[in-house]
Order: C-alpha cells, then sequence, then structure tokens
C-alpha cells in the first residue's frame, strides 16, 4: 500500500452530491431528457451501466440517452454540423484541441455561475491543470486527464545500474544532463541492432514542445499572437533535441527508425515518451519489465504535457438544468472512481488519483506516482485554434533537422515566418490556472 493512499471502498463511501446549500435537483420537477453523446470504445456501456442506473435512482424523471462514437475527425464534424444545425447534444465529450470549435463559437455553456450557486459540486478537488479556462471563463468539467511521462524498460535500466529517477526527481537531480547520461548509457550496439536509449520524441507541439517549455520557451506567445521560436529559449530546446538524435547518438533519426523498426515492445528502446493514459498499453505487454519516470527538468523547471478531457453543456440545450445534473454526476467522484478502475482514465479528481485504484492496480508492479507529481506541473500544448495546423507545418522540418539536415537555429529561422503567418489566422487561449 503507498503512503497516503484511501481504499477505493472507502473513497466510494464518502462519494456522492452531498453538502449541498441546496438540494441536488430542486430546480428539476419536471420530466426531462438529455442526450448524451460520448467518444471512445465502450463509452456507452460504461455510462450506460452503473453510472446511469444510479443517476437514475436518484432523478427518476430524468431520461439520459447516451449515444457513443469513436473518437475521430467524424465525431468533431458531427459535432460542429449539429450545432450549426442548431440540435446540438444537451451534453458532449469536450477533447483537448476541439475545444475552441465550440468555446469562441459560443456553443458551449459557461459553467461559473452554475459553480458558484451549487456548493455541493467539490470543485475543488479537480486538479486544476485538468481544467479549461478560457478568458476567465469555465466552459467544461474535466472527466480525464493525462500527463507526458517517460515508460523505461527496467531490466535495462537495472543492468546499467542507473538509480531510481523518481527518487532523481524528487531531489531536483533528475535534468537534461542525467536524462542523456542514462540514455547513453542505456544505449547499446549488438548484434541483432542497436539499442537506443530514448525513443523517437515526436515533432508534435505537445510532444517535443515540452523540452522548449523546460528551457523557458515556446513556439509562441499564445496570448500575444507573436511566435517566439526564433527565440534563444526556443532554439537551444530545439537543438537539444537534434542533439539526441546527431551528436549523442541515443535516439534513433526518423531514417533509422523507418529502416530498423525500434519499439520498445520489441526491445530496441530503452525509453519513451508517453502519456499515463497510455498505461493500459503497456499493462498489456508480455516479457517486458518496465517503469515510470518523470520527465527531467530544464533551467527552467519542470513542465509536462497535461491532456484534458471534459463534457460540456450545449448553451442551446433546453434542458440546462437536467443537464447540469448529467454532469455534475458523470464528474463526481463516484464515476471517477468507477471508470478509474476500468483503466479507463487518469482521474482529474486529487482525490481519486491519490487511492490505490489508480496507483497500484492489481497486477501492476511499476510505480505510477510520477503520474500525479508530474500534473502539477503540466501545459496545454499549443493552445490557440490552429494548434492542429501548427503541427502539420511542423512535421518535416523537424523531421529534416533530426535526420541531420539543418541546425536548430536554421529550423526555427525557417519556421518562425510560418508559424507566425498561422497563428494570426486564429485565436490562442493560453492557461489562465
Amino acid at each position: 500500500m503507498l503512503g497516503g493512499t484511501v481504499s477505493t471502498a472507502v473513497l466510494l463511501a464518502g462519494c456522492g452530491l452531498g453538502g449541498s446549500s441546496a438540494a441536488p435537483g430542486s430546480k428539476v420537477t419536471a420530466p426531462a431528457t438529455v442526450e448524451f453523446i460520448e467518444c471512445g470504445p465502450g463509452a456507452a456501456e460504461f455510462y450506460g451501466g452503473a453510472p446511469l442506473t444510479r443517476f437514475k435512482a436518484q432523478f427518476p424523471h430524468i431520461t439520459v440517452n447516451i449515444q457513443g462514437l469513436e473518437c475521430n475527425i467524424t465525431y468533431l464534424q458531427k459535432m460542429v454540423a449539429s450545432m450549426v444545425a442548431g440540435t446540438p447534444p444537451d451534453v458532449w465529450n469536450i477533447g483537448q484541441g476541439t475545444f475552441t470549435e465550440y468555446a469562441f463559437k459560443g456553443e458551449a455553456l459557461v459553467l461559473d455561475q452554475l459553480l458558484a450557486r451549487d456548493k455541493w459540486v467539490d470543485f475543488a478537488d479537480f486538479e486544476p491543470s485538468s481544467m479549461y479556462s478560457l478568458d476567465g471563463k469555465r466552459q467544461m468539467l474535466p472527466y480525464d486527464t493525462g500527463v507526458s511521462v517517460l515508460y523505461y524498460n527496467a531490466d535495462y535500466w537495472q543492468r546499467a545500474g542507473l538509480p531510481n529517477p523518481r527518487q532523481l526527481w524528487l531531489d531536483k537531480k533528475w535534468d537534461w544532463d542525467t536524462f542523456v547520461d542514462a540514455a547513453r548509457r542505456l544505449t547499446v550496439d549488438e548484434a541483432g541492432g542497436r539499442r537506443y536509449g530514448l525513443g523517437l520524441v515526436s515533432h508534435a507541439p505537445w510532444a517535443g514542445g515540452v523540452f522548449l517549455w523546460q528551457n523557458g520557451g515556446d513556439y509562441a506567445d499564445w496570448g500575444k499572437n507573436v511566435q517566439t521560436i526564433d527565440r534563444p529559449e526556443a532554439t537551444q530546446a530545439i537543438q537539444f533535441q537534434i542533439d539526441l538524435a546527431q551528436r549523442h547518438r541515443v535516439m534513433p533519426t526518423p531514417a533509422a527508425q523507418a529502416a530498423e523498426g525500434p519499439t520498445f515492445l520489441n526491445g530496441r528502446i530503452a525509453m519513451e515518451m508517453g502519456y499515463s493514459f497510455s498505461r493500459a498499453t503497456y499493462m498489456r505487454a508480455t516479457g517486458v519489465k518496465w517503469d515510470v519516470a518523470p520527465l527531467p527538468r530544464g533551467k527552467a523547471g519542470a513542465a509536462v504535457h497535461v491532456a484534458r478531457n471534459g463534457f460540456g453543456i450545449a448553451s442551446k440545450s433546453k434542458q440546462q438544468e437536467a443537464s447540469w445534473l448529467w454532469l455534475t454526476h458523470v464528474t463526481g467522484k463516484e464515476v471517477c472512481a468507477e471508470a478509474t478502475q476500468q483503466g479507463r482514465v487518469h482521474p482529474p479528481r486529487k482525490s481519486v488519483a491519490n487511492t490505490d485504484a489508480f496507483l497500484r492496480p492489481t497486477g501492476v508492479t511499476a510505480d505510477f506516482r510520477p503520474f500525479i507529481e508530474s500534473q502539477p506541473f503540466g501545459q496545454f500544448g499549443a493552445p490557440h485554434e490552429k494548434r492542429g495546423d501548427l503541427a502539420g507545418i511542423l512535421q518535416k522540418p523537424v523531421s529534416d533537422a533530426f535526420d541531420g539536415q539543418i541546425s536548430g537555429q536554421q529550423l526555427a529561422n525557417q519556421l518562425a515566418p510560418q508559424i507566425q503567418q498561422l497563428i494570426v489566422q486564429g485565436k490562442g487561449f493560453p492557461d489562465k490556472k
């Protein structure tokens, strides 16, 4: 049992809507129907199971119609089309990167007044980094989150005689230099090919961008719509990533990745950047003893990417009070605990994240504490309407740089005018924690 955790049974016993200054549901007296759309494998089955049964027992006069869809571009298109047609669902999934499609168009109801009114909603229990805030307003409540971490091969780590990375991080010794040293010691040329200390870092701004943040830089000043990739803090961080492949040779170049096919599961990658919500993939892995490490600190301190997935209410909903009851139910502690037990979510609620259901699931020897210890340092990668387009224009130039064709400074000089031209076409939504 990890210190400071509580059992799931104790947690569930204390869950519910209680502690209200006004009884939940007191404003919904007539029959009402809530249309709820969620995306993801088994979403309709999960929410239509025990969560719906308990909700119906408390509010028998409210009907919830649940529809599950795949989380892809078709889902976003369907949601946007329904809003254009004036027939949006009452409650739906607001995933990371799609938030502005709704909020800037006024389609998502601002929840601050409801949160201020209904004290029975334990808003303080949400980890702040999991919450969207746009122009100081709240338009969603989170049901899932996740942070970027390192998954590492524990056997390789032990053979290399490396100290525990979590303890190094807690001691503020897990920095870029220590990280590179570990990657060097984990990199080995073997008969079957090269084993790399680190897997290829993605070009996406929410992946490679963490190194910029750790160095005090970013791709842009999102509040002012001004590119900053050509500033020293950003170019130094970009060069650091290039050096992992070109100078230190601890990370495969894109060309080597395509030719050699190294992966974590085939034993040719000793560490790889991933996300806490990907833990189920590693939990199903066989033949690899793995563990979790925080990302290293840079000169500007700790920084990780945080994913934000929540539910919102349509501003055009004719059943806003009933929708509010359903929204607070499916983002409440009890449903959060159940989803965590099933491995569906990284819980955004602090009270659930600190339980064994999340930190020490049955059959897993890995230490999941870096998930919650890293989360307060979370940032949202490229908080801008054009974040998807930004990822697109980064792809080839970053790959060219990792392949050694251009330097970090040359890459920054090439991208700076393109990023500036792109971001002025939209609006940024910088974090306001």
